[in-house]
C-alpha cells in the first residue's frame, strides 16, 4: 500500500483556490434573481379586512365607550312653579297659577273635611302636602297677582278663576251681600263681560251665575243665561224639551224687571253669542 504524500506546491494551489472562491462570493452583488418574489405578511387590520368584509365593516363601527350621564333629578313642585310663572308664556303662567290656586284651596277645605269626615283626616292631610309640597309663603303670595294680570289680558278661564279671588280672602257671598267691595264687584263684571264677548265659554258659565238675581243686572243675567243654555257646554247634557224648559223658567223670572223689547234683545243677543261660540268651537 502506499502511502499520500503532500507536496507542499499542491497545498499552496488549494488554498489559493479557496481563496478566490470566497473573494468571487463577497464580490457578488446582492441582486434577487428575476423569478423571485418578495412575499410580505400581510398586518392583522389588512388580514381582518380580506378575510371577511362583514368583520372587517364591524371593526371599523367600534367606538369607545362614552361615559353616561348623570340621570336629572326630578323637579320638584317649587322649581316646576318657579319655571312656569317665570315663564312669557300666558299658558304657563295660568299652569303655575292653577298649582298654587290648588294649594291654597287645599290648605282652605281640607282641614274642615277632616273634622267632618275623621275617618278619612289622615288622607286628606295627605292631600295638603301632596298640592302644597315645596311651595313657599312668596310664591303662594302671587296667586292674586298672577289671575289678576292674566284676566286683564283676556287669557280664556281666567276671568271665571278671579272671581275666587276675593279682596282679603272673604268668601263670595259675603262679598256679594256686604256690597263693601264695590270696585272689585265692577272689576268682575268687566272682566266677565269683555271675556265672553271674546268667546270663553268659561266666562259665559260665570257670567250666568254672577248676575243671576242681582237687582240692576237683569239684562245680562237673562243674556248670559240663554247663552249658557244653547252653547255646548252645560246645555249639551240637557234635551231639548229640558233646555227650553229652562230658558222658559229664566224669561219668567226677569220679565218682572225687563220690558218685552229689552227681554228680546236679551235673548237674541245670547243666542248670537252662543251661535258663535258653538262656531269657534268646530275643529277643535
Amino acid at each position: 500500500m502506499k502511502r499520500a504524500i503532500w507536496h507542499p506546491a499542491s497545498m499552496g494551489i488549494a488554498a489559493l483556490i479557496g481563496l478566490i472562491a470566497a473573494g468571487f462570493l463577497m464580490w457578488r452583488p446582492a441582486v434577487e434573481p428575476a423569478n423571485e418574489r418578495r412575499v410580505l405578511l400581510p398586518s392583522a387590520d389588512q388580514s381582518v379586512r380580506q378575510s371577511s368584509p362583514s368583520v372587517a365593516a364591524a371593526a371599523t363601527q367600534i367606538k369607545p365607550l362614552e361615559r353616561s350621564s348623570p340621570v336629572a333629578r326630578p323637579e320638584s313642585r317649587r322649581e316646576q312653579v318657579e319655571r312656569l310663572i317665570a315663564s312669557s308664556n300666558p299658558a304657563d303662567r295660568f299652569a303655575g297659577y292653577k298649582i298654587i290656586d290648588g294649594c291654597v284651596d287645599a290648605q282652605r277645605n281640607f282641614p274642615k273635611l277632616a273634622l267632618d269626615f275623621p275617618a278619612q283626616a289622615a288622607q286628606l292631610h295627605s292631600e295638603i302636602n301632596l298640592h302644597c309640597d315645596g311651595l313657599t309663603a312668596p310664591l303662594l303670595a302671587m296667586r292674586k297677582k298672577l289671575i289678576e294680570e292674566l284676566a286683564d289680558a283676556g287669557y280664556p278661564g281666567a276671568a271665571s278663576k278671579f272671581i275666587g279671588v276675593t279682596p282679603g280672602d272673604v268668601p263670595l257671598d259675603e262679598v256679594r251681600r256686604s256690597g263693601s267691595y264695590p270696585a272689585w264687584m265692577s272689576k268682575v263684571d268687566r272682566l266677565l263681560r269683555s271675556s265672553a264677548q271674546a268667546l270663553d265659554s268659561e266666562a259665559v258659565d260665570s257670567a250666568s251665575e254672577w248676575f243671576n238675581h242681582r237687582p240692576g243686572y237683569e239684562f245680562d243675567g237673562l243674556m248670559y243665561r240663554v247663552a249658557q243654555l244653547n252653547m255646548g257646554n252645560a246645555g249639551s247634557f240637557l234635551s231639548p224639551a229640558h233646555k227650553e224648559a229652562m230658558v222658559e223658567e229664566a224669561i219668567s223670572h226677569y220679565g218682572k224687571s225687563l220690558s218685552p223689547d229689552r227681554m228680546e234683545a236679551a235673548i237674541s243677543a245670547g243666542q248670537k253669542l252662543a251661535r258663535s261660540i258653538v262656531e269657534s268651537k268646530k275643529g277643535e
